[in-house]
């Protein structure tokens, strides 16, 4: 199987814990993480998980990849998201601060998010700590081919 394009991006701004403003292609374009679930802004933890994004992201080049569906209903570019080879997306479910969420059709990597979701909920990371509040509605996971969460 051949390995998915990566495109090249420049993050401009941080909007949340799942969606960033980024230069590509000459010009600017929002991009959605495919495949997650942040606290939306204004809820509870929406600062902690908005603070980590810029701080992984911000001002940074980023590689972008493609899944199925190019676009969601509001215009915004869905991608997969890599910064130093790792991808943001997995990065924000393994550290407890995202959920796993059904993306269909653009689901590539769905059951390796599940299962690092599993993780860190049974590990307690982030929003699953002891003493936090906070609960998901994640949606159902569907099933998908393996989990290469790192770009080559």
């Amino acid at each position: 199987q051949r390995p998915p394009e990566l495109v090249p991006a420049t993050v401009t701004r941080v909007i949340d814990g799942r969606t960033l403003e980024a230069e590509i292609h000459g010009g600017t374009a929002v991009i959605r993480y495919i495949g997650i679930g942040a606290p939306g802004l204004g809820s509870e933890y929406s600062g902690l998980v908005l603070d980590l994004n810029r701080q992984w992201v911000g001002g940074r080049e980023v590689m972008l990849e493609k899944d199925a569906e190019d676009k969601d209903p509001e215009g915004r570019l869905l991608r997969y998201v890599y910064v130093d080879g790792a991808m943001v997306n997995a990065s924000l479910i393994a550290a407890g601060f995202a959920w796993a969420e059904d993306s269909r059709p653009n689901n590539r990597y769905s059951e390796g998010f599940a299962q690092l979701e599993a993780t860190a909920r049974a590990e307690r990371r982030g929003l699953w700590a002891e003493g936090a509040k906070f609960k998901s509605a994640a949606a159902p996971r569907p099933r998908s081919s393996g989990p290469p969460l790192e770009s080559g």
